[in-house]
């Protein structure tokens, strides 16, 4: 089971393709995984699979060790499975066995099915016999996964195929659940933000009464003593997949093997026969991420988890201990859900204390003007963008959403349902699917344009805005999941249907198409932009030039034609990092 099939083949943009277990056996519907890997330690099949995910795991995307690893796979199969898998190999030019999804797949199976390590076995590999099982789990794996966005009996695919954004709900539908971790998250951007909440913490008469909850929650006295830990053991994981915790020469205070413990699997813990097959499994992993080996020995599962630590887990992390703790809001009252906490975030923090700030050191030195959203706020100005900035004749209108798509919607495999829930949180103009006007994101910045140009609601902020010719708007996004193939797409199509329903007319000014760019990319690329070694506007618009069916996220195309290539210097951590080292 690929990602499409061959019929489309022509005319989507190249993807890679998942061999599965159907692609080699006929009998997925029937076979129970659990037998394939019945009386095989569990700590041997997890060493296995995180070899195996680490050869891939910076890069996804590389080929070579994709095919490598399935010609090794090959090597343990029986002579059909073997000349159906070759025959995979040659038909497609971009083929993958192991991505992140697999091995959060492999994991929950094999901890739910836990089987101890002998005592008296020092050997963590599998035995020859084990080898083709763990294989066919893995290939199950992978049906599984691939599965939740392609459906072979979906009828509707087929008659949506006259729909003119055929490709663009399909590309959401087959990338939106996997996208999360479909890239390699990148720690710099998470111990930036971390370090920005932290301060504003510190600084905020109500935030700061929660740390002491969450520094107890999470044995660790400080804030900074907890990102030092979780950066040590970020950099311990690039050299091995095992974290020793060895202190016989250099003994550890007790609080470090206690930060440790926190996130380690508890395989006593009845919830572990409940893994697989159930939807908390990710759940449990995004906590639970360490597989105790001996007391100072840790196997780290996937380092991704660890990175989401320092800055997106960690946002639930502080949210469930002001929970646990009863602590109260500005206003004295509780904090119901996540969501709500959030969006408390969003208004005192996200936006003002991030967002302006991060804005401000990019383009400070570039920009002729730059104008923050709080000010057009404070002055009455209705439906104001979050941020704005002018460069000679052109204008940048950014709209900021801190906001996240429910697992509900991402698992999703209504085509329908992922394009209302996305358009309804960052392009939208009109009545939502609970019955309520909604204007948002790409709706917002239309309306902007639209008192700009029309009603020179700006005049009294920048004096040159009618000379300009040039608007771009921008959506900033906090969730990958905004970044996923296809809502590019969707969102530019919806941004249209907008800007015809309302009438608007911009006369000589040309207004671009929206962009959709993530939050970690503009951190990323803000050294650059600030010295003038990246220009924004030639940025987005060979983004947009190049961007074939508009189907490919700015993010992407960020990666491919900048920071692959890209070596971090000494002034970009500087950059991103100097008011913590200067403390």
């Amino acid at each position: 089971m690929g990602f499409y099939k061959d019929s489309n083949k022509s005319a989507l943009p190249d993807m890679q393709v998942a061999i599965s277990y159907s692609v080699l056996y006929n009998d997925y519907d029937k076979v129970d995984p659990t037998l394939f890997i019945k009386d095989i330690p569990t700590l041997a099949i997890l060493n296995f699979v995180v070899e195996l995910q680490n050869k891939v795991l910076f890069a996804i995307s590389d080929v070579t060790t994709q095919r490598c690893m399935i010609h090794e796979m090959c090597k343990w199969l029986d002579r059909e499975a073997r000349k159906k898998a070759w025959h995979f190999l040659q038909r497609h030019k971009l083929p993958l066995l192991m991505s992140c999804d697999t091995s959060f797949l492999m994991f929950q199976l094999a901890l739910s099915n836990y089987v101890p390590f002998e005592s008296d076995d020092n050997e963590l590999n599998l035995c020859e016999d084990e080898m083709e099982r763990v294989y066919k789990a893995i290939l199950y794996c992978n049906q599984k996964w691939t599965d939740i966005g392609w459906s072979d009996d979906n009828k509707e695919l087929s008659s949506s195929k006259k729909d003119p954004n055929f490709l663009a709900k399909l590309s959401v539908r087959l990338d939106l659940p996997i996208v999360e971790f479909k890239l390699y998250k990148d720690f710099r951007t998470q111990f930036y933000k971390a370090i920005q909440f932290f301060k504003f913490c510190e600084s905020d008469s109500t935030f700061s009464t929660y740390l002491p909850a969450f520094y107890s929650d999470h044995k660790t006295r400080h804030w900074k003593e907890y990102l030092i830990q979780l950066f040590n053991f970020f950099n311990a994981s690039l050299n091995s997949k095992y974290i020793s915790l060895d202190d016989s020469n250099n003994p550890l205070p007790i609080s470090v093997h206690s930060f440790f413990d926190q996130f380690v699997i508890d395989t006593n813990a009845d919830k572990l026969n409940k893994l697989w097959g159930c939807n908390q499994g990710m759940a449990f992993l995004r906590n639970k991420f360490l597989l105790k080996v001996t007391d100072k020995i840790y196997l780290l599962l996937n380092v991704n988890l660890l990175i989401d630590k320092m800055y997106q887990g960690m946002k639930f992390d502080f949210f469930r201990s002001v929970k646990d703790h009863n602590l109260l809001t500005k206003e004295g009252k509780k904090y119901e859900t996540y969501p709500q906490f959030n969006s408390v975030l969003g208004t005192v923090f996200s936006e003002p204390k991030m967002l302006y700030p991060l804005m401000h050191k990019c383009f400070d030195r570039i920009a002729d003007k730059l104008i923050e959203g709080e000010i057009f706020n404070a002055n009455g100005m209705d439906g104001e963008p979050d941020f704005y900035m002018r460069q000679g004749d052109t204008i940048f209108l950014f709209e900021y959403k801190d906001l996240t798509l429910g697992d509900s919607v991402k698992f999703s495999q209504d085509e329908e349902i992922m394009k209302q829930q996305i358009l309804e949180r960052i392009c939208f103009d009109g009545i939502d699917s609970k019955g309520k006007y909604k204007r948002k994101g790409g709706g917002q910045l239309l309306a902007t344009i639209d008192n700009m140009i029309n009603n020179h609601s700006f005049d009294q902020y920048d004096s040159d805005v009618n000379n300009i010719k040039n608007i771009y708007p921008i959506i900033i996004t906090t969730d990958s999941a905004f970044s996923s193939l296809g809502v590019n797409a969707l969102v530019i199509e919806e941004f249209d249907k907008i800007k015809k329903e309302k009438g608007y007319k911009f006369g000589d000014i040309f207004v671009y198409v929206p962009v959709i760019m993530d939050l970690d990319i503009l951190i990323r690329l803000g050294y650059m932009l600030s010295i003038g070694e990246i220009k924004i506007e030639d940025l987005i618009k060979n983004y947009i030039i190049n961007n074939q069916f508009n189907l490919s996220p700015f993010s992407t195309y960020v990666m491919d034609m900048i920071l692959k290539k890209h070596i971090i210097t000494k002034p970009e951590i500087n950059f991103l990092f100097s008011e913590i080292f200067c403390d």
